[in-house]
């Protein structure tokens, strides 16, 4: 499972027989994941890297986004677009679709949410999330107030209610017509407690939220409370003596991502580092 330039976004099929990859220079692959056969190629899905994936919930479509600022939607059997998703002012950094298929959310580093019609291809809604304590500055001068966001997450049985992780110390749920429901913060102050990913639990119970300073915050989504607080991405180990070392030592690997596992009690994390680690998830 090759691609010419670093792969930037990765995606199951809702019954796992399919993975897609999507890479820096806006290229898209589906696999079977059994067998490693390459299925469907699009090269050109982006004109920059592809930043998200996400197949319909009945596995016939494929939602990418990218740092071209926009968010398309392929057939699976044709390979064609079918639909294209403008709007937001800068990167489009995350999309997913609703449980029910009906609609696609997408977030951008423009510190905006919209909510389009699956079929239609037009935008329902946008909203403008309120800012966070300690959250990065928007990206471009025509940016909401929240900070980029990082990771949309419809609820899997709450119709409407979607979390956001932006590059701000906690969690935001807000509806699809843009009413904020519940703020879930970290309490982290200072650098470092931006966050950088974030994964809702197959039941929606559990909010995890993976922050630059390489701590996963878990919240229970029904009572807003944070939960459990672990590192998860440490400081590199010295490898050997001296001012290079201890140098090192101090670095920490860039935190990428977080995924709950759909049937099991466990979350994986990734890091610049090349590791993927599991953990026991809250409970």
């Amino acid at each position: 499972m090759l691609h010419d330039t670093p792969v930037l976004a990765l995606a199951p099929s809702p019954d796992g027989a399919l993975l897609a990859s999507g890479d820096k220079g806006g290229g898209i692959k589906v696999w079977r994941v059994a067998t490693g056969v390459l299925l469907l190629r699009l090269d050109a899905a982006h004109a920059a890297g592809v930043t998200a994936l996400a197949f319909s919930p009945d596995g016939s479509r494929l939602l990418s986004a990218g740092y071209d600022g926009a968010a398309r939607v392929h057939g699976l059997k044709s390979g064609r677009q079918l639909s294209e998703l403008r709007g937001h002012t800068s990167y489009v950094l995350a999309a997913a679709y609703t449980p029910d298929g009906a609609s696609i959310v997408t977030g951008s580093a423009d510190g905006t949410v919209k909510v389009w019609g699956a079929r239609s291809g037009e935008c329902a809604a946008t909203v403008a999330l309120p800012p966070v304590d300690g959250g990065d500055a928007p990206d471009g001068a025509d940016a909401a107030a929240g900070a980029a966001v990082v990771a949309v997450l419809p609820h899997p049985t709450k119709p409407g209610l979607i979390y956001v992780a932006t590059r701000a110390p906690g969690l935001t749920a807000v509806t699809a017509a843009g009413a904020v429901v519940a703020t879930l913060r970290t309490g982290k102050r200072g650098a470092g407690g931006a966050l950088v990913a974030a994964a809702l639990s197959p039941r929606g119970d559990w909010a995890h939220a993976l922050a630059e300073d390489g701590v996963l915050y878990s919240f229970a989504t029904e009572s807003g409370q944070l939960e459990s607080v672990l590192t998860v991405v440490e400081a590199a180990e010295a490898a050997a003596g001296g001012a290079a070392s201890a140098a090192a030592a101090t670095t920490l690997p860039h935190p990428i991502g977080v995924a709950v596992h759909p049937a099991r009690n466990l979350v994986a994390t990734w890091a610049a580092d090349g590791q993927v680690r599991l953990w026991a998830a809250a409970a």
